[in-house]
């Protein structure tokens, strides 16, 4: 019964309610029946009824019959189903808070119907160049750059005997 179940959960066949039912009917048997790892894994602590945690239910279902040396295909059900659940969620919350906000905002949305807002225009480009009074940057010609043991040789020279 207990491995039809886990099956059926494998499966994507069990919903997050039913399931929660039947571990709370049979809690008693799946105590003496799994260790408390395997009880842990497949029905943790601060599982709720949604498929978030009926995802993480059967991946653990699934674990289970891989250490039993039979392993199981799962379904993707939990997985679309809990991010549907999720879109869902997101878009509760999104209206909820648009519904708190609403007092506040009403009334500065309506200030700025009435108050359209002018362009600024600012002459940026009259600014590129050099200012008045600056001299202009000094170019610099790399034509008789020095090589790299040029420049080591140097700089041997600038630290004759000293240690750098």
């Amino acid at each position: 019964m207990m491995k039809q179940m886990f099956l059926r959960v494998a499966a994507g066949e069990v919903e997050p309610e039913e399931w929660e039912k039947w571990w709370n009917s049979n809690r008693l048997k799946l105590e003496e029946v799994l260790n408390r790892g395997d009880r842990g894994r497949i029905m943790p602590a601060l599982w709720s009824a949604n498929y978030y945690w009926m995802t993480k239910t059967q991946g653990c279902a699934a674990y289970y019959f891989h250490t039993q040396g039979r392993p199981v295909k799962t379904s993707d059900y939990y997985e679309e189903k809990a991010q549907e659940e999720e879109i869902r969620d997101r878009q509760k919350a999104m209206e909820a808070c648009h519904r708190k906000t609403a007092p506040a905002r009403h009334p500065w949305e309506e200030y700025l119907e009435k108050h359209p807002t002018e362009s600024i225009s600012f002459g940026w480009k009259s600014l590129l160049g050099t200012p008045p009074g600056q001299k202009p940057a000094k170019v610099f010609s790399y034509k008789n750059v020095r090589t790299t043991e040029q420049w080591k040789e140097s700089v041997y020279r600038l630290f004759q005997g000293r240690r750098i």
